[in-house]
């Protein structure tokens, strides 16, 4: 129901319409001025709903006042709902941002992008990371965030084609590169946004002396793409499982091998999510379980590496 003139009246009639409703589980107001009134009228219903999951209300002139009242939905850990989009709203500020992420009890995805927010809102941001699951900020709050916090260990992000201005490509991940405290990383995007992140997880691989495990969910455009990733992991000492899903590009599969040569900390690695009849990878897959104990009984063993390598196809 994007752009559709709702207001603050229309939106109160939605939330009674979501107050019994069991099947509906995403909705999207974007643009429709529901102001703070219409805010206050939807939580009031939706705390008593018990099937939606994502709720979108971008760009509806919503404030610090509308966030106090999305903080008694958040508060209440919603059965269902894991998703709220904010973007857009320019008057949540910081005194907003701060209600919104401080009510979080549970871990919920939450889209904050031109919200108004200033360096003032980062050390609740740092706060907040590891109950956000997806970050939909601003890039430099968000840099600034991660390079100040030591308590995060699990981390999410999830960017699409519309989060992926210049000044946001990279800082975001250079910044994770150097953290101290984070375990876990995982990042989504697009498949035509893949080869605009590579320089940043090329800098994770090649710095972290943390990250343990890293999680790639993007379809891989070439193999010229995924080769910086590759070098990049012959010099990394720390990272102990390496997942890239929906990797559907011929040979990347052996080309990472080759790289693990030169890694004795690597356990598993796991590569895309392919059918090898309908892609053509049969022999891929022969080769693959070859090279692999070609690794562990002579590289590996030679190098004095006592785990063996897991690769997941």
């Amino acid at each position: 129901m994007q752009h559709c003139s709702l207001n603050s009246a229309g939106a109160d009639k939605i939330g009674e319409m979501l107050h019994h409703n069991n099947s509906i589980v995403s909705i999207d107001l974007s643009e429709n001025d529901i102001e703070d009134t219409g805010v206050e009228g939807l939580m009031y219903h939706l705390i008593n709903n018990t099937a939606l999951q994502h709720i979108d209300l971008r760009d509806n002139k919503i404030t610090t006042v509308g966030a106090n009242y999305l903080k008694r939905l958040i508060a209440t850990d919603h059965p269902t709902l894991t998703s709220i989009e904010l973007s857009g709203n320019y008057g949540l500020k910081d005194e907003g941002v701060h209600v919104i992420l401080s009510s979080l009890t549970v871990t919920m995805k939450f889209g904050l992008r031109w919200v108004g927010a200033t360096m003032l809102s980062c050390p609740i941001i740092a706060a907040a990371l590891h109950k956000v699951k997806s970050n939909f900020m601003d890039s430099e709050l968000v840099y600034n965030a991660i390079a100040e916090t030591t308590t995060v260990n699990n981390l999410e992000i999830c960017i699409n084609h519309w989060g992926l201005r210049s000044a946001y490509k990279n800082d975001v991940l250079i910044a994770i590169s150097h953290n101290k405290s984070i375990e876990r990383f995982k990042l989504t995007f697009g498949y035509f946004c893949f080869y605009k992140w590579i320089p940043g997880v090329a800098c994770i691989l090649k710095n972290t002396k943390t990250l343990k495990e890293l999680v790639i969910e993007s379809d891989m455009g070439s193999c010229e793409d995924v080769l910086p990733l590759a070098e990049s992991l012959m010099i990394n000492s720390s990272l102990k499982t390496l997942t890239i899903h929906k990797n559907r590009v011929k040979f990347t599969t052996l080309m990472f091998l080759l790289k693990t040569i030169h890694n004795d900390v690597l356990e598993k690695l796991e590569l895309g999510s392919f059918d090898p009849e309908k892609y053509g990878y049969k022999e891929t897959l022969k080769s693959v379980e070859t090279f692999v104990k070609g690794i562990n009984e002579a590289a590996r063993r030679a190098a004095g590496v006592s785990c063996t390598l897991n690769v997941v196809l």
